[in-house]
């Protein structure tokens, strides 16, 4: 009879054909790490500033000044022609709030609160 040779690993019927178990990590080495991060997230949430678009204006002075028009008695609409916008604007931003304006649209930016 002639021999026949095979190359590579023979199998016998004696082998085990369990797959192979997943390594344990050792002893010392936590499995998992729990991490919240939900309060940061919240946090950061909050940061923000919220923006309000006011309308469309020439400049934020004239938004300023036509909301005023609607506070003061038509009697003494003139003294709005006289007024420090400046200091006006200065001192409706004394809260942390911002009026700005991007092309003809006038904006102001507020904190949350919190």
């Amino acid at each position: 009879m002639d021999s026949v040779e095979t190359s590579g690993p023979t199998s016998s019927a004696n082998e085990d054909c369990t797959p192979p178990r997943e390594p344990t990590p050792p002893a010392d080495e936590p499995e998992a790490v729990d991490v919240d991060l939900v309060d940061d997230e919240v946090d950061a949430a909050t940061d923000v500033d919220l923006i309000e678009y006011l309308g469309e204006y020439e400049s934020v002075e004239a938004y300023l000044q036509s909301i005023l028009a609607d506070l003061v008695d038509p009697a003494i609409v003139w003294i709005l022609d006289h007024l420090d916008y400046q200091g006006v604007q200065a001192r409706c931003e004394s809260d942390g709030c911002r009026y700005y304006r991007e092309g003809t649209a006038v904006y102001v930016t507020r904190r949350p609160h919190g």
